[in-house]
């Protein structure tokens, strides 16, 4: 018999234990960017109004077709190219393969090693290494479900060491949209991924916890990103606004334009 209570316990355990993990991470990022409260970020997870979430997804096996087909690759997409909009997501899945990110600067897409014993950050770009490295040298979890340590994983970790050797740490003019992008004025550029279906006899399984700031909170480039050599880029906007903006627009849409001080007609058309 399917015991409600228990899973919804236990959901609420693991949705407390991501939360912390989320927050130690974002403290983590208020650190290496010398940012004097460390806790600007997590504070608005941690609030009692915060808006995070966590989401199970199933993506079953594409069945009895050539993988070289035309028809193949075109239903292999299981959840379309985007980017999160809250300020980060704590993603774990099983060992099936699916999960893909795209690198900003020639758009080629890298698929990331499925591993369920351990957990993936996913967060801006331009985010150094240094940072996270700090994390994973240190940092464990007992996990609420299993009951097992597990370790976390940055998704972008071992791909930022690529983008590192571009030109530009970041584009201000990047076409993603997670609200850490506003708070620190283009320093973070959010990560495009999408989830592939796959032809494998598994189904591939992941759950997301989504950490958003409360509905009311007003999202504008903290003070130590703005100067006169990098002038603001957007305007101040609650979450309640851009969450507003996310779910009316397409899924790949640059919803994040529509909150820039300088918008274009172009931008306006595209969301009308």
């Amino acid at each position: 018999m399917f015991n409600v209570s228990f899973y919804s316990c236990t959901a609420n355990d693991y949705i407390e234990a991501v939360k912390e993990l989320a927050s130690e991470v974002l403290d983590l990022v208020a650190e290496g960017l010398s940012i004097p409260d460390k806790h600007v970020f997590s504070r608005q997870i941690k609030d009692v109004q915060s808006d995070s979430i966590l989401r199970f997804n199933h993506y079953p096996p594409v069945k009895n077709q050539d993988p070289s087909s035309k028809a193949c690759k075109e239903n292999q997409i299981g959840f379309g190219e985007h980017s999160d909009p809250q300020i980060l997501t704590i993603l774990r899945s099983n060992d099936v393969a699916g999960l893909e990110i795209c690198l900003q600067d020639d758009g080629f897409w890298i698929p990331v090693p499925p591993d369920p014993t351990q957990f993936y950050v996913i967060i801006g770009d331009a985010l150094r290494v240094s940072v996270l490295n700090h994390l994973l040298s240190t940092n464990s979890v007992i996990c609420p479900v299993c009951k097992q340590t597990t370790q976390t994983y940055n998704a972008v970790l071992e791909y930022n060491v690529i983008m590192a050797s571009t030109k530009e740490a970041y584009n201000p003019n990047n076409c993603s949209g997670g609200i850490g992008q506003v708070l620190t004025n283009g320093r973070f550029v959010s990560v495009r991924h999408r989830a592939l279906a796959n032809s494998s006899r598994n189904s591939r399984m992941s759950m997301m916890y989504f950490g958003a700031p409360p509905l009311n909170a007003i999202i504008s480039p903290l003070p130590q990103f703005v100067s006169p050599q990098n002038p603001r880029l957007y305007r101040p906007f609650t979450w309640g606004e851009y969450k507003k903006a996310a779910y009316t627009s397409r899924l790949g849409d640059c919803r994040l334009d529509l909150f820039k001080l300088h918008i274009t007609d172009d931008t306006l058309a595209l969301f009308s």
